[in-house]
């Protein structure tokens, strides 16, 4: 008996000792992360940090970032509005810039649609925006309403709710690598153009684990969302990482193809609601670093070359659909000689020479006479 209770204090013995090393490797690695946190609440360039509000305006998670973002119904979130920094204004309307009242006046009004290249994250200034150069190049109101992180399905979706009121000469949607690469991180298609929703639904479901069933069920959630999250959130990003690498990383054609059909059905959809409105919609294609011809002179790495070659396919195929569906479509490939390596902050986001660029452009694009039932252009 003697031996017994030995034995079984030596066990209980080492799993204390387990435990506490597992308790201080966690906290180590809190500590890590929490430095990590605190230089990326302060980042800037080549995007700005953010942080995510409740539709109340109580902070979630842990994030305070320069950005502001708040959950709203039908677009999942967006700008939480009034915002003020040295480096952007958010209006009453959650729009970056200065307001403009929805009721028209003489000047021309382009909507200008996106996730964050076109809201321009990571620049110093709202005048350093495509909106802003746009504007000077046309003469005309444009309006930003830009969301870093959308996706054509909440592009879709806030026009629809909201935007439609504007009632803008032309939509323009600076889009395409959101959709794209959301297969790519997330290891599936979003169905919806979405980002943001399957996040928020996995939560619930870990919720929902922890605080229903028995007690035994309840053990790995616990363990998984409060005990060792470090851990296990490090493990199991490891593991999907190896898993896309091992899978191909989500560049199949029949992957690519699905993508393409989910932002393409949301586009068409989009421009039906502007067409019923007298707006014309425009597409313009957004350009990635590692797709132009300047990048092959580069080193890249192999898979930034595969990345690269991907978006180039979706691009493609996304093109001919929108032209089959009678949408005007600016596409980067054409122009991709004179976009140069140093307008990108990173491979996706723009400065503000590149953003003049590409504002002239698509004020060029604009004024080009359309097909005969298009509505009036801005400048025309």
């Amino acid at each position: 008996m003697a031996k017994r209770i030995g034995i079984v204090k030596r066990i209980l013995g080492y799993a204390f000792m387990g435990l506490v090393l597992l308790l201080l490797f966690e906290w180590g690695l809190y500590a890590l992360v929490s430095s990590y946190r605190d230089t990326w609440n302060s980042q800037i360039k080549p995007t700005y940090s953010w942080s995510l509000y409740s539709s109340s305006g109580q902070l979630l998670g842990s994030k305070r970032g320069v950005l502001k973002l708040i959950l709203r119904p039908y677009i999942t979130y967006g700008n939480f509005p009034n915002q003020k920094t040295e480096f952007f204004t958010i209006n009453s309307d959650g729009l970056r810039g200065e307001s403009i009242p929805k009721e028209r006046n003489a000047k021309s009004r382009v909507l200008l649609l996106g996730g964050s290249a076109a809201f321009g994250t990571g620049l110093s200034s709202d005048s350093e925006t495509l909106a802003a150069h746009l504007a000077a190049a046309l003469s005309a109101e444009v309006i930003n309403a830009a969301v870093i992180g959308h996706q054509s399905g909440q592009e879709l979706s806030y026009f629809a709710s909201e935007l439609v009121d504007y009632r803008p000469d032309v939509v323009l949607v600076l889009d395409g690598w959101n959709d794209f690469i959301e297969n790519r991180v997330r290891g599936r298609v979003v169905q919806t153009g979405d980002v943001g929703f399957h996040q928020i639904e996995q939560q619930l479901v870990s919720l929902t684990e922890m605080t229903t069933g028995s007690p035994f069920y309840r053990i790995v959630p616990i363990t998984r969302e409060a005990f060792i999250p470090t851990i296990w959130k490090g493990l199991t990003q490891g593991l999907q990482s190896a898993a896309g690498r091992v899978s191909g990383g989500g560049y199949s054609q029949e992957e690519i193809k699905e993508a393409v059909s989910i932002y393409t059905g949301n586009h068409l959809r989009l421009n039906r609601l502007a067409k019923g409105v007298g707006s014309e919609l425009i597409i313009f294609l957004q350009p990635d670093a590692r797709s132009l011809p300047a990048a092959v002179k580069q080193s890249l790495s192999d898979e930034d070359r595969k990345l690269g070659e991907a978006y180039l396919s979706f691009t493609a195929a996304a093109h001919e659909i929108l032209k089959a569906g009678g949408i005007r479509v600016l596409d980067f490939r054409e122009y991709a000689e004179v976009l140069r390596p140093e307008f990108f902050m990173d491979h996706v986001h723009i400065n503000s020479e590149g953003n003049k660029l590409l504002a002239d452009i698509a004020a060029d694009f604009i004024r080009k006479p359309s097909a005969p039932d298009a509505v009036a252009q801005p400048g025309s």
